[in-house]
């Protein structure tokens, strides 16, 4: 899908999810968690240009057996411009939706103490999770497809709320950058 000389990707839930609605909603929540911030390290979020789109055919049903090899399993889809790729590009994950990872390479402890500040900044009721992203040439990080778990929120089917937010608190070790930015749980409450 190519708009003003800009490919696109098109993004959908998978099939796991149960309903039309449920698609489109946590499509909204997913662009909206990609709109957050980011970290002072030439990191930025792949969301300019992003947006919402409905097709206006008809999907047909999925078939009740075998594997669905439709393009669109929903009329409601999330586009977002097409980063490069290639041997100059390196893409990289630093955590997924439900695991904490506590990664050791300069760029790795820069996006942890990013999900470090947030989880602070939030006063403990945000958390951004399934941190991906493409290193370029020049070392810039461009983070896109970010979750979010959010306290409370009933926001998606891929949001656990406080339980990962807890998690993750347990989990996370901080490191020089956290140290840096004075980061902690301990004085939250």
């Amino acid at each position: 899908m190519t708009g003003k000389d800009t490919d696109y990707a098109i993004l959908q839930c998978k099939a796991v999810m149960p309903s039309e609605s449920c698609n489109g909603e946590d499509l909204s929540n997913e662009q909206r968690s990609s709109m957050l911030p980011a970290f002072h390290v030439r990191m930025r979020w792949n969301f300019d240009g992003t947006f919402i789109g409905k097709l206006a055919a008809h999907v047909p049903p999925p078939p009740s057996e075998g594997v669905d090899n439709h393009t669109f399993l929903w009329p409601v889809f999330l586009a977002t411009p097409l980063l490069p790729s290639g041997s100059m590009y390196e893409e990289v994950k630093f955590s997924g939706n439900l695991d904490v990872r506590n990664n050791h390479d300069l760029l790795g402890c820069a996006v942890d103490a990013f999900a470090h500040h947030v989880v602070c900044d939030s006063n403990r009721t945000i958390l951004l999770s399934d941190l991906q992203g493409i290193i370029a040439p020049d070392d810039a990080l461009t983070l896109f497809d970010p979750q979010a778990h959010i306290e409370d929120s009933g926001s998606g089917h891929w949001d656990k709320e406080s339980q990962q937010i807890d998690k993750f608190i347990r989990s996370h070790k901080c490191n020089k950058f956290c140290n840096t930015l004075d980061l902690s749980f301990t004085s939250e409450t």
